[in-house]
């Protein structure tokens, strides 16, 4: 059942409270893209902001499709949201890209790719970025340096997009299936995986208290040993 699915997902990356709710707020199709199309690239940090800020950017999509005012192609949007969730671009760099015409913002997406994964690539990403837009040719550039100033502006496209707002309000919940309430069958599989963890901690304890009763009687045949040399 697409319950379960629900169920299931929230477990394998262990989402808590915020991104459960907003998972479940969101309606079945978008509920589906979100779950097919999460895919973190650093899985051994806690991913549940990053999630957020994919699922509200698929919402963002699916609630208002006509953000981009240039009328791009919706797989690029695509491409978009999974680019912003795959490198965890901030405000700035998402800013930098949303500002890029549609044949640089493709351009940049599927030439960005940083030797080094492990570092943050917001500044990379947006070093990469001026570079791409300053190298079109016959073009308007879309960095330009202010006179008498050593830091750049963001020259906004005419044609180009806003920015991703992720932090944008999630759609009102709605109910999976209709005839289930979700928050209850969520908390009840927390529940049960808070039981079995719990489970665990007390088998942990028993064998550790066996442990502790071994040593004691290794202690004492030891002493016995050396009382009766």
């Amino acid at each position: 059942a697409f319950e379960t699915q629900v169920v299931t997902f929230i477990m394998k990356w262990e989402l808590q409270e915020e991104a459960q709710t907003l998972l479940v707020s969101l309606d079945s199709a978008c509920q589906q893209k979100v779950m097919a199309e999460f895919n973190p690239r650093d899985t051994t940090r806690d991913v549940n902001a990053i999630f957020c800020k994919f699922a509200r950017g698929v919402s963002g999509q699916y609630a208002a499709p006509s953000w981009d005012a240039g009328g791009a192609d919706p797989n690029q949007a695509d491409d978009l949201y999974s680019f912003i969730a795959k490198w965890n671009l901030g405000e700035e760099a998402q800013g930098m890209l949303m500002g890029l015409s549609a044949d640089l913002q493709h351009k940049v997406i599927k030439s960005f790719s940083p030797r080094d994964m492990d570092k943050d690539a917001n500044n990379i990403f947006m070093k990469f970025a001026q570079g791409v837009a300053k190298g079109q040719k016959g073009g308007v550039p879309y960095w330009r340096q202010e006179k008498g100033k050593g830091k750049g502006t963001w020259a906004t496209h005419q044609a180009a997009p806003a920015p991703v707002q992720m932090a944008a309000p999630a759609p009102t919940p709605v109910m999976l299936g209709g005839h289930h309430d979700h928050n209850a069958m969520l908390a009840n599989a927390l529940a049960q995986q808070v039981a079995q963890q719990q489970q665990l901690i007390e088998q942990v304890a028993q064998q550790q208290l066996l442990i502790e009763q071994l040593q004691r009687g290794h202690g004492m045949v030891q002493q016995q040993q050396q009382q009766q040399q």
